[in-house]
Formats: structure tokens, C-alpha cells, sequence
């Protein structure tokens, strides 16, 4: 496993904290393939990957799998299109990690990457937890559709 660089132990809560940040590349690439695999509960609302090939990585912005430990409690990434310029977020929290803080943790990592003005999300309706988190973090509705809404942090 080729680390990237590290976080030095960041508590969550009394119990969990995120001690390293590995940056995908196509060295590593087999573990996001795993990580993603191995969470289909996850993978309902997180459908990036469903509709594209995992070596898209190599293009994203910043492409991170978090640790607690050995073990992989999620992925992020910020996506620029290249039509439009639009930076996209895409969050995944490890199906049995859920409701314990490493979304919001991910999302402050990533929302803190330098250089970009907005960053864009889709989310299903339907998570409910997820659409609150977003909000929370600042994020606006700028779309609603059918079954997710579009959001958007402006900085």
C-alpha cells in the first residue's frame, strides 16, 4: 500500500478516529475497487462508479481512501468536469461505519481542498442523513428533481 500522507490521529468521538489518508493512484487502485465492492449498502446512493471505469481517478482533483487503523472506513473524492468546470464531491462511508462521523470528517477534508471556488453534489432524496449533513455544512439546494437534489457550496 503506497501512502501518500498521513493524518496524524484525529478523535472523531471518545471511540473512532481517521490515522490515515491514502491517495488513489493506479498503484492502489485495487483497494478503492475492494472498498466500493464490499459495501453494498453504500453503493445505493454512491452509484459514481456504476456508469464509469475506476481508473477515472487518475483525473479527479484529489481521490482519497480514509483508515481507522488497517481498516477502510471510506472514500472521497472532488471531481472537476471538463465541460462546464463544475467540482464535483462524491462521499462513500463504509456500510458498517455509518452514523459515526467519518462522512462528516471526509467532507471537511475535502471541502477545505484548496483553489476551488464551488463544489457540487447530487444526493438522493431518500438520504435524508446525508442531504441534513450537506446542509449543515453549508451546502444549498440549487436543484430539485425527481428523486435527488443538486447542491452546492459556494466559497
Amino acid at each position: 500500500m503506497k501512502l501518500m500522507y498521513c493524518i496524524s490521529v484525529i478523535k472523531l468521538n471518545h471511540f473512532l478516529m481517521i490515522n490515515k489518508v491514502l491517495k488513489i493512484d493506479k498503484s492502489n487502485l485495487d483497494i478503492l475497487v475492494t472498498f466500493i465492492h464490499n459495501n453494498p449498502i453504500g453503493r445505493i446512493h454512491f452509484r459514481y462508479f456504476e456508469k464509469r471505469d475506476f481508473t477515472i481517478v487518475k483525473n479527479h482533483l484529489v481521490a482519497n481512501l480514509y483508515f481507522e487503523n488497517e481498516e477502510c472506513v471510506g472514500y472521497g473524492h472532488l471531481d472537476e468536469e471538463t465541460k462546464g468546470g463544475r467540482t464535483w464531491l462524491g462521499v462513500i462511508v463504509a456500510d458498517k461505519h455509518q452514523g459515526k462521523g467519518f462522512g462528516n470528517f471526509i467532507i471537511d477534508d475535502l471541502i477545505g481542498f484548496p483553489y476551488v471556488k464551488s463544489i457540487y453534489l447530487s444526493v438522493d432524496k431518500t438520504n435524508r442523513t446525508a442531504v441534513h449533513l450537506y446542509l449543515k455544512k453549508g451546502f444549498k439546494i440549487i436543484e430539485d428533481l425527481t428523486d435527488k437534489v443538486i447542491m452546492c457550496l459556494a466559497r
